[in-house]
């Protein structure tokens, strides 16, 4: 188990399964193999799970804005390919595969933090808010510890590109605020702010779309306090 000094860091998430808000990567009717994702504030991500590019056509509803995506194919090694699709306006935005209506999503009060390059190397400080009282969830749903609200860890493969590791901490909406520098082991393990709530679900959320990713390697949550749930790597065990 990776620790550190006033908190643990502990992953809770291995390679598996892609699991979007609760549900398995979509399979059969190609209407189904798009996936909408509010993420924070008027951003979206929208997941394309099929081997071919697409293209949809999207509304806000009860406005004027509207217009097109394409979407890459997913590469060999991807769950999907992801692209981010940020609105001028906040509502309900409605995605439209094939001229059939797949998804809505609604905007909400969530905003997201603000956007970073990743280094190459992970922080080597951790801010005392991330693990302080008052971002702290104790138990929440699927976690037997006090965690942080806000916060996830994430290791990557080494040598994976900066381009690839900006794009996984960019479809959680989430920015490096520190972490612990482990230079043989994907330039360490990195803090991301992510966009949070008081159940804990966005956070486990955030996790279960990483695990999904090539270039990381590990994901979990941010212990702050109690039972550590164990760190869970790709082909490992708890």
């Amino acid at each position: 188990m990776l620790a550190v000094a006033a908190a643990t860091m502990s992953g809770c998430a291995r390679k598996s399964s892609p699991i979007v808000g609760g549900g398995v990567a979509p399979a059969g009717d190609p209407s189904d193999s798009i996936r909408l994702m509010h993420v924070c504030s008027k951003r979206f991500q929208i997941l394309n799970y099929q081997a071919v590019p697409a293209s949809i056509a999207y509304e806000v509803l009860g406005s004027s804005e509207s217009g097109t995506v394409a979407l890459p194919a997913k590469a060999a090694g991807q769950t999907f390919s992801h692209t981010e699709l940020e609105n001028r306006t906040r509502g309900t935005l409605r995605i439209v595969y094939r001229r059939i209506v797949t998804q809505s999503a609604a905007t909400d009060g969530t905003e997201c933090p603000v956007r970073r390059a990743v280094p190459a190397v992970a922080p080597e400080t951790i801010p005392a808010w991330a693990g302080a009282d008052s971002n702290r969830l104790v138990d929440p749903a699927g976690v037997r510890s006090a965690v942080a609200r806000n916060v996830v860890q994430v290791m990557f493969v080494p040598g994976a590109p900066q381009a690839d590791r900006q794009a996984a901490v960019d479809l959680v909406g989430g920015a490096v605020i520190g972490g612990r520098r482990y230079l043989d082991e994907g330039g360490g393990l990195y803090l991301v702010q992510v966009p949070g709530d008081s159940t804990g679900e966005r956070v486990l959320r955030a996790i279960r779309l990483l695990a999904t990713l090539p270039q990381v390697t590990d994901a979990g949550v941010y212990v702050t306090g109690g039972r550590a749930h164990g760190v869970k790597r790709r082909g490992g065990s708890p």
